[in-house]
């Protein structure tokens, strides 16, 4: 099966092509100018490193969130594009959960934990090993504070990866767990086309129109609007 996966939930941007589970190209820039204007160039290079066409696709895959509010319309957009032009399935999975897949094999719980603004986190644990990762504390965005009583709530060794760390230095290195921030816990397009292909053999896969952005919170603007109404 020839996948397309994408990930445009934070700063970074991934194309990645996978068959099956193996990932033959993965394009990544750390900062591109913006998704908008760099992503359909990045999906086409890729296809043609490979010599494959869009019409060669079987599945497409893209992170659905948590993360930027405006990365993730992006990706979403455009994978639903793309799949009304080409009749192929889609499948959304979660950021957090394609951050921390590949290091679930380490053992013990591995926490993503993304800086959400305004004081909060996204965040989400998982243990187990990456073809069967088990969910030790679902998804959803809290204030810091909320977020580091859960986390001492959960027993055994920990690993805690994103960007969240940088964004709130000396809050996580009190609870004495293994951490990794930057380009170590960046989310990779080819996790996010494992999890899919994964997700997509469970019958999760869905038409284009029917994919749902996980935002998991308003956003800031959003947020502002309620307040000036109360």
């Amino acid at each position: 099966m020839r996948i397309l996966a994408l990930d445009t939930s934070g700063l970074s941007q991934s194309v990645a092509l996978l068959e099956d589970e193996r990932c033959l190209r993965e394009n990544f820039e750390a900062r591109p100018p913006s998704h908008s204007e760099t992503l359909i160039a990045s999906i086409q290079n890729a296809l043609d490193a490979l010599g494959w066409r869009l019409a060669d696709l079987d599945l497409l895959a893209v992170s659905a969130g948590p993360g930027s509010f405006t990365g993730l319309r992006i990706g979403i957009s455009t994978i639903k594009g793309l799949a009304r032009a080409l009749g192929k399935p889609v499948v959304g999975v979660s950021t957090l959960l394609a951050l921390v897949r590949p290091r679930l094999a380490a053992g013990g719980t591995v926490v993503a934990c993304l800086d959400a603004r305004c004081g909060e986190v996204y965040a989400g644990a998982y243990a187990g090993v990456p073809v069967a990762p088990v969910e030790v504390l679902a998804d959803g965005a809290w204030p810091i504070e909320a977020f580091l009583q859960h986390l001492k709530e959960i027993p055994g060794e920990k690993w805690i990866l994103g960007d969240a760390l940088s964004a709130y230095p000396g809050r996580f290195t009190a609870l004495g767990q293994a951490m990794e921030g930057g380009e170590g816990a960046r989310v990779s397009a080819a996790e996010v086309g494992r999890l899919a292909l994964s997700l997509f053999r469970e019958g999760k896969a869905v038409e284009g129109a029917r994919l749902q952005v996980r935002y998991l919170r308003g956003s800031e603007a959003e947020n502002r609007r309620l307040k000036q109404k109360e």
